[in-house]
């Protein structure tokens, strides 16, 4: 959303294949979209829609297909992912699936520029964090980023450690 109110032309792309969720927080049907542009060979600017947002368009899943991962993992994805990004828009961003529960997302980072890990705080051990990077790594994908989900700053960050010096001062003025 930001992208799109600076003044860049951005398509946000629902490439969760298996449980698609943008279509319904924009409040838009589902009928046709990405499966719709792959199969009929169609470019993304055909099929995706504009939002509220000036300058951001939806791309939604479409219908659910038997084969997600070869889907997303084509030379046609790998096509219409350059296309769109070299004429009808500027960014091109693609939501996918969890990378450790199936392979759709790792074969999408193999056809995308970038990737930008989500993490929930907490929930996802080091481990598996580090299999995901591994994953992506083997497709030659680019980790950008990581965006921390469920972060709680009144306990995790600067919040915490400064309440922890305020009890400490407070308690430091009752002992006088």
């Amino acid at each position: 959303m930001v992208a799109a109110q600076g003044g860049t032309r951005v398509c946000l792309v629902d490439s969760d294949l298996r449980r698609p969720t943008l279509h319904r927080l924009f409040g838009m049907d589902n009928a046709h979209g990405l499966t719709t542009a792959l199969i009929e060979g169609l470019p993304f600017s055909d099929v995706a829609r504009p939002t509220r947002i000036p300058g951001l368009s939806l791309l939604p899943s479409g219908p659910l297909p038997p084969n997600p991962a070869e889907l997303v993992g084509s030379n046609r994805m790998r096509e219409r992912l350059e296309e769109a990004a070299g004429s009808a828009f500027d960014l091109v961003l693609c939501d996918s699936p969890p990378v450790i529960a199936v392979s759709d997302g790792v074969a999408l980072a193999a056809q995308c520029d970038g990737v930008i890990l989500t993490i929930r705080v907490g929930l996802v051990a080091h481990d598996v964090i580090r299999r995901a990077v591994d994953q992506i790594e083997a497709v030659k994908g680019k980790i950008l980023g990581v965006v921390l989900n469920g972060v709680d700053l009144r306990r995790d960050g600067y919040y915490y450690s400064y309440y922890r010096y305020y009890q400490a001062y407070e308690a430091g003025d009752q002992a006088r």
